[in-house]
């Protein structure tokens, strides 16, 4: 895929792979144009599925065309173009060999979420065992490599990568948690991808998760759920059941 048009004419990217990847200004992203200010941070995605790439915009402001016509969705096909912003691709989709995928991926790396129980590979950082899981996706503890303090990860899950839809509204959450700061909201340190990898960063909060409390003792008095002690706001915190990425929080005592 080559930029035709816009600040970053000439520049290439070899997407390879069988995955669903990402498009926008936002650092980390698998295609980051940075310097098209027409492009929303999470503009659109990119997926190649048995054979077929299809282009996804995700409530862009500006927009996606293929070959001049806005689109929510489209197929491409060899040497169509797709405008974003000022910026303007020509995609090239060679044929599969016959027991081959479709490429469509980012710089040649291998996928990471392959095994089930295996832990993710996020440079920068060991991941160790899981927290938990929901619906989308898999929160593992981890340790940042740069100072040695833990941290939380959050991960797609691989049964769910593919799709545009999953793939766009986890790059929306990690972008309005980046913009969160409030005592009850599990704070933000970074987001990107590794390879297909989506992955999203943020403090770790050692406790019993919420889920666990509620089924044990179900509905929480509003001044329990509200005290904490000061300097003790991670370990007050409580992880909503929907939400497996806020690591949660002990009672009123302290960590359980």
């Amino acid at each position: 895929m080559e930029v035709i048009a816009g600040p970053h004419t000439g520049q290439r990217f070899e997407l390879t792979g069988h995955e669903t990847y990402t498009v926008g200004r936002q650092p980390g992203l698998h295609v980051t144009l940075p310097g098209d200010a027409g492009i929303s941070r999470v503009h659109c995605t990119l997926a190649a599925t048995a054979g077929v790439v299809r282009v996804t915009d995700h409530g862009s402001r500006s927009g996606v065309f293929v070959n001049g016509a806005r689109v929510e969705q489209a197929v491409l096909n060899d040497g169509e173009t797709v405008a974003v912003g000022s910026s303007v691709f020509r995609v090239r989709v060679p044929a599969p060999a016959q027991d081959a995928t479709v490429t469509l991926g980012a710089g040649g790396t291998s996928p990471v979420l392959g095994l089930a129980g295996c832990p993710p590979v996020v440079p920068g950082y060991r991941v160790g065992d899981e927290l938990g899981r929901g619906a989308m996706g898999v929160v593992y503890r981890a340790v940042q490599q740069s100072d040695g303090g833990t941290v939380a990860i959050k991960t797609i899950l691989p049964a769910v990568a593919p799709s545009p839809l999953v793939v766009g509204r986890f790059c929306r959450e990690a972008e309005i948690l980046g913009r969160l700061t409030h005592p009850n909201v599990v704070g933000h340190r970074a987001s990107g991808a590794a390879g297909p990898l989506l992955y999203v960063v943020m403090e770790y909060v050692p406790g019993e998760p919420g889920s666990a409390i509620l089924a044990r003792e179900g509905p929480l008095a509003p001044a329990r759920v509200d005290s904490r002690r000061p300097g003790a706001r991670a370990r007050q915190r409580v992880r909503s059941p929907r939400r497996k990425a806020r690591e949660p929080a002990g009672g009123p005592g302290g960590d359980r």
